[in-house]
């Protein structure tokens, strides 16, 4: 009788236990849904500032006015002193975007960028140099159905003029992007764009 009476109250104490850790799991709110890697996707594309069409008209390229337009470009050359825009700087806008129904886990994105340098009239003959980073940014969250934009300044002038002292010539740019989920998955997402750089005649 005495080693029954002994095991109720554990028993008792036991079952008691139970429900409260039950309790206690029923009543948690469920983790939050994520977007998954399907749901992201980076894009890049070039801006500049350049003249608007109304200030170009009647514009003395020796005493121009601000820059104060911003342009999308597919392409550097020089082919026209105001007409075409051949800026000094482009900005890389590297936007990654959640096409889904729930937010995003916390995501990086890398820049880089590689330029294809040959000789200064022999595109041919040029060659990709070493991919170089040109920012990773801090950790981010993009809510469903929105994006999240970092602008990176590439300075198309100093390559220019650095290669051209030696006889050569960076044909083209190119920026990747890599977006990788913080402490977990590596390249969710990415893209990868060229952009043409044509000396003039």
């Amino acid at each position: 009788m005495t080693s029954r009476r002994a095991t109720m109250p554990l028993r008792a104490s036991i079952a008691a236990a139970a429900a409260i850790l039950f309790g206690a799991s029923c009543s948690r709110p469920p983790a939050e849904e994520r977007a998954t890697a399907a749901d992201l996707a980076a894009h890049v594309r070039f801006t500049a500032m350049w003249w608007s069409e109304a200030q170009m008209e009647g514009l003395n390229p020796n005493n121009p006015p601000p820059k104060n337009t911003e342009v999308v470009l597919t392409r550097w050359e020089y082919t026209d002193p105001v007409g075409v825009p051949h800026p000094d700087t482009v900005d890389a806008v590297v936007t990654v975007e959640n096409r889904g129904k729930f937010p995003s886990p916390d995501v990086t994105a890398t820049v880089e960028s590689e330029w294809n340098i040959g000789p200064l009239d022999d595109k041919s003959a040029a060659k990709w140099d070493k991919a170089v980073v040109l920012t990773k940014t801090d950790r981010f969250q993009i809510p469903a159905a929105s994006t999240h934009t970092t602008r990176v300044p590439v300075d198309l002038k100093a390559v220019m003029d650095r290669l051209e002292r030696e006889q050569r010539w960076p044909h083209a740019l190119r920026i990747t992007v890599t977006v990788d989920e913080v402490g977990g998955k590596p390249a969710i997402a990415r893209a990868q764009v060229e952009f043409p750089i044509r000396r003039g005649d």
